[in-house]
């Protein structure tokens, strides 16, 4: 079994497969410049090609064979969420101390 990591940013997408126990990678893609005419796809450190779709719903069903070619049986998935702000960078209150 291993485990699909997405990090999902304003213009890329991040996909990780990784052994759970020994921690390795198996696979690693990075799709840059999602939203412009000339976003890419690296696959495990290879050069850059040119990927069709400027959206990330393309970006990843583009891959998605790919990273299940490597993986053969992904478990899990896992959302790398990196919230900017102020309003999201600490967990929330208990629900009894919480603004009505």
């Amino acid at each position: 079994m291993t485990i699909l990591v997405v990090n999902a940013g304003s213009s890329s997408l991040k996909l990780d497969v990784l052994d759970p126990r020994s921690g390795d990678r198996r696979a690693v893609v990075r799709v840059e410049r999602i939203g412009t005419d000339t976003p890419t796809v690296r696959w495990n450190g290879a050069p850059a090609e040119p990927i069709e779709g400027a959206d990330h719903a393309p970006a990843l069903a583009a891959c998605l064979p790919g990273l299940l070619a490597h993986a053969r049986a992904i478990g899990a998935v896992g959302h790398r969420a990196r919230p900017r702000g102020g309003a999201l960078d600490s967990p929330p209150p208990p629900r009894d101390q919480r603004r009505r």
